[in-house]
Order: C-alpha cells, then structure tokens, then sequence
C-alpha cells in the first residue's frame, strides 16, 4: 500500500493530478464504521447558496487540525464550527460570503472510516509538503431530476483557493456524467479527465498550480444521486 501513495505523491508532484483508484483505498476501511460512514450522506441539508434559489445539492461541513509529531504521524483534532468562506477573486459566484452550513458532528468528525481516507489523503500530501494543516471536511449530495441536468459545481472550471483538494466518490445511483476535468492554466485541454464511477475512486489536486471542473449529471432513472467527499486542505493558521 506504500507503492499506491508514493505513486500518488508522484503523480502529484508531476502534473499537479493525482488519480487513486477506489479498489485501492476500500482494503485501508475499518469495515465495521463503513455503514454509518456512508449513512451520513441521508441527512444532509440543502445548500442554502446555489444561484437562482436552485435546491439540487444538500451539504454538511466540518474541521479538522493535522498536526504532524516527530514520528510523521499526523495528530488529528476537531476544530470548532465556522463559516466556509472562499475569495470573491477565486470563485466570483458567492461573492466572498461566509456560507454557514450544517455541521457533520462530532462523531463524524471522529469516525474511523473519515480518519482513514484522512491520513491516506495527508500521507500522500505530506511526501510532497510535511507541515500542518486545517481541513475542511464537505459532504455533498447532488439529485438529479428527470430532463433536468445539474451542474455539481456551478462555479464552473475553477481554483479552490486551497493548498490541495482530495475528492472522494461516496456514491453514484442512477445518474451518468459528472466527469472531473482538469487543466494547467490558460489551456482549453485538459490535462488529465476521468469519470468517478467506483465507490471511493479519488482525485487529488494541487490546487494552486491545475484548475478543474464537473460536467453536468444526467438522471438514468429515478433517484438519480452523486454522493462527493471534498476535502480541503489549507495551512493550519489560515483555516
């Protein structure tokens, strides 16, 4: 499992995209603490700050402190609830606002099968820049209706404004589309495209140096969902 991070940590460092396929990491779960894991994604709430009063995706947010000690380990601590703020200069469309979303919780936060893809995503990280960081942690659930296509990030191709950013498919039922684009700056193509389709197929980015985007999702039949873990990562006093 070493070789399935140091290849990441090397694709990274490469072309700014690292791509882990889902077979890799579901082997890593504490199988016992996958099903309320996954349960988490069935009591999100709406997103409050979609353009044009749109209700197609539902949220949770959460933080987490990665401290590294002197044997590399990564120390995980709960950090209080705050707002998710983006610059207006990154991504125009929120205008800067604090978005205030609902919480994942404390035992969330605290899970085994979370702390797992954590330490996965910080060892992978940590190869390229060992230091500490603040997570943010995004459940995020887009429905899709019958003829109506949903664009899972309506920002469009974009920079987070994040260090890094993992992206991690929970889940996918009924749906097609939603594949994942990304680009060096200033190009029209793409330098690495992918469609998430296995449960925990994960993307990795550095976000200051590649830009990506989604394309729409399209309903196959009823109950047409795309479940996403993003995760954030950001130096610890800026979080």
């Amino acid at each position: 499992m070493a070789d399935l991070r140091g290849a990441a940590a090397e694709a990274l460092a490469g072309t700014g995209v690292a791509a882990v396929a889902g077979t890799g990491l579901l082997p890593l779960m504490p199988p016992a603490a996958v099903p309320d894991f996954l349960a988490a994604w069935s009591r999100l709430e709406p997103d409050a700050y979609l353009p044009g009063g749109s209700t197609f995706r539902r949220r949770r947010y959460g933080r987490i402190a990665a401290v590294p000690g002197a044997d590399g380990e990564y120390r995980l601590d709960d950090l209080p609830g705050a707002p998710f703020t983006q610059s207006a200069a990154t991504i125009p469309l929120y205008r800067g606002a604090a978005r205030r979303f609902a919480p994942v919780g404390t035992s969330f936060l605290r899970s085994s099968a979370l702390r797992t893809l954590l330490r996965f995503d910080l060892d992978v990280i940590g190869r390229l820049e060992p230091r500490a960081f603040g997570i943010g942690i995004h459940l995020i659930r887009v429905t899709v209706g019958p003829d109506h296509p949903e664009n899972p990030a309506p920002e469009g191709r974009h920079f987070d404004g994040h260090l890094y950013v993992a992206m991690h498919l929970i889940g996918r039922e009924s749906c097609s589309g939603g594949s994942s684009l990304v680009f060096m700056p200033g190009d029209d193509k793409p330098v690495f495209s992918t469609t998430l389709t296995g449960r925990l197929d994960t993307l990795i980015v550095d976000d200051r140096r590649v830009e990506h985007e989604v394309s729409p999702v399209r309903a196959l039949g009823p109950g047409a969902v795309r479940d996403m873990l993003l995760v954030d990562f950001d130096p610890l006093d800026d979080i």
